[in-house]
């Protein structure tokens, strides 16, 4: 297949590192910033001196490679403790899902497109489910269908990604949505729908290592009525927090809340709030009750 332009031309690393340096990028440490690039892909690495990229396509005066470097470890901090807050959102999504939806019917009522609204997009969900099933090595799916029997859904959610479960969620009946939302967290069943899909979109970024910090986040969770008009909240990464905040327990939320405000106070002599997507009194408001 032909392309229509040209492909770059390859870089080894120490050209890499003078492109950077004829854009402007000051470099302290030579050795330091060879070893960095060795580490960190150039466009990854570059993605975060994008707010520093003038019209001239150089980097803003007085811009060092050591101050994107820490820019870039805060970022993979924030995506570190991002994650533990989710794991504890999906494992207790996965347990929700399972047992109330089979209370609702029978163990194995996650297979059959009956008791959804959208066969076909069942018929999806199923194909996938298949495929994790019969690929899995784990010993308790292993034991159940040496066994010949059927996977209960409290088995069989264990070895089904976030995603495939939140949108399985989002095509089961109104009433069972709603008995599950409101049976697990006390809200509306859309709430839950909203946040499990950015949740869910959020869980991958961090899996994949994509930039967290000055992105623009593709999904906004809904909140409720109540959490808008206490907070006010018009960036998306708070609204993101706000949406944990009524789903996690008070002392799980805050403690991570403190982390996180920590992190920010370690690296605030190289990032900016809004760019993360908070406003400045973010820490007060939010671990107020």
């Amino acid at each position: 297949m032909q392309n229509s332009k040209p492909t770059k031309v390859f870089k080894i690393f120490e050209q890499q590192i003078e492109i950077l340096e004829n854009r402007n990028l000051i470099i302290n440490d030579y050795d330091f910033a060879l070893d960095v690039m060795k580490s960190i892909n150039y466009y990854r690495f570059t993605g975060y001196l994008i707010p520093f990229k003038n019209k001239h396509d150089t980097y803003v005066p007085g811009t060092t490679f050591e101050q994107i470097d820490r820019i870039y470890e805060f970022d993979r901090k924030l995506r570190l403790l991002l994650f533990q807050l989710l794991e504890s959102i999906e494992l207790k999504f996965r347990v929700a899902v399972s047992h109330y939806f089979s209370e609702l019917y029978h163990p194995t009522a996650y297979e059959d497109s009956s008791y959804f609204q959208q066969p076909h997009l069942h018929k999806k969900f199923y194909d996938r489910y298949k495929s994790y099933r019969n690929s899995s090595d784990e010993l308790f799916i292993r034991h159940h269908i040496e066994k010949q029997q059927g996977i209960p859904f409290w088995v069989a959610v264990e070895i089904i990604p976030f995603g495939t479960l939140s949108r399985l969620y989002l095509n089961m009946e109104k009433n069972d949505r709603v008995y599950i939302a409101k049976s697990a967290y006390g809200l509306h069943s859309k709430y839950i729908s909203s946040y499990m899909n950015c949740f869910s979109t959020l869980r991958n970024a961090c899996t994949h290592f994509n930039r967290i910090y000055d992105k623009r986040f593709p999904i906004t969770p809904k909140l409720p009525t109540p959490i808008l008009k206490k907070f006010n909240p018009s960036m998306i990464f708070y609204k993101i927090l706000l949406a944990m905040k009524t789903i996690l327990s008070e002392s799980t939320f805050n403690i991570s809340m403190n982390n996180l405000s920590a992190l920010i106070e370690e690296y605030e002599d190289v990032i900016v709030l809004h760019r993360i997507g908070l406003p400045e009194d973010w820490y007060d408001k939010i671990t107020t009750h």
